[in-house]
């Protein structure tokens, strides 16, 4: 039986956490403790929704917010990890099924290359060997092992149509993944109407905007915002609005340092 070592989840913080860290320690004289940090996030989410909502609006309550800044932070740091191309063992919050679903996606797709060159191979001499001390491999036990782990030439790969519009920007994924975290904070405060991320006039689309515009350092407008989330694939699984804890189930065991 194969024994498995634990992943340590490693953490650093996004460009504008770094921020927060650096004003607090040029004002006070020593980085923040982790619930002084947190209650800065905390707050930040606050003034996004009390920016978003009226005076005598329901608001949603201390823990929410305070959930929402974890996962807010988790989100960053996988778009600065996707970003930046680090090494697995300098990755955020790293989540291993991921990371090897990924790989194992990079090579079917170079499966899927060999698929199709063997079959050029084959159309143009037929069948063709290779024999060394060992023995012979014939064109066809390759195409049979390429086969038999889901390879498929690409002839027979269906390609996504070309994404029309201009294209996508940084902070979109983010956005993407932020947009549940709102409405299921709305929703348990009391909100019912008028919570789609693709109008440009609902209390999403104000919360999300100011959220992107701060992590990101840069003005977005609610129009922008919205116009963001309707910019998507036609594919099933990007239609698809996932939960946060589906989406990331690893998360909820990450301890931030």
């Amino acid at each position: 039986m194969t024994k498995t070592t634990p992943v340590e989840f490693k953490f650093e913080f996004s460009k504008r956490v770094q921020e927060i860290i650096a004003r607090f320690r040029r004002k006070h004289g020593h980085d923040p403790a982790e619930h002084e940090l947190k209650k800065i996030l905390v707050s930040k989410v606050q003034r996004w929704f009390d920016c978003a909502l009226r005076a005598d609006d329901r608001k949603p309550s201390r823990e929410v917010y305070e959930e929402i800044a974890r996962k807010f932070r988790i989100i960053m740091n996988r778009q600065d990890n996707a970003r930046r191309g680090a090494p697995v063992g300098l990755l955020k919050d790293v989540s291993p099924t991921e990371e090897l679903n990924k790989r194992v996606r990079k090579f079917k797709g170079v499966a899927n290359q060999l698929l199709t060159a063997a079959s050029e191979v084959e159309d143009y001499g037929g069948g063709y060997r290779w024999t060394d001390h060992s023995g012979t491999v014939s064109l066809e036990d390759i195409k049979e092992i390429l086969a038999r782990i889901g390879a498929v030439p690409f002839l027979e790969v269906q390609t996504q149509p070309a994404v029309r519009g201009r294209p996508r920007e940084a902070w979109h994924a983010a956005a993407h993944e932020l947009v549940p975290l709102i409405k299921t904070a709305l929703r348990q405060a009391g909100h019912s109407k008028g919570l789609s991320a693709k109008d440009e006039g609902s209390i999403t689309a104000a919360v999300g905007a100011a959220a992107i515009s701060w992590a990101y350092d840069m003005k977005i407008e609610t129009a922008g915002f919205a116009a963001a989330l309707r910019k998507r694939t036609r594919r099933k699984c990007d239609v698809q609005e996932h939960d946060f804890d589906e989406r990331f189930p690893t998360a909820s065991r990450i301890k931030i340092l």
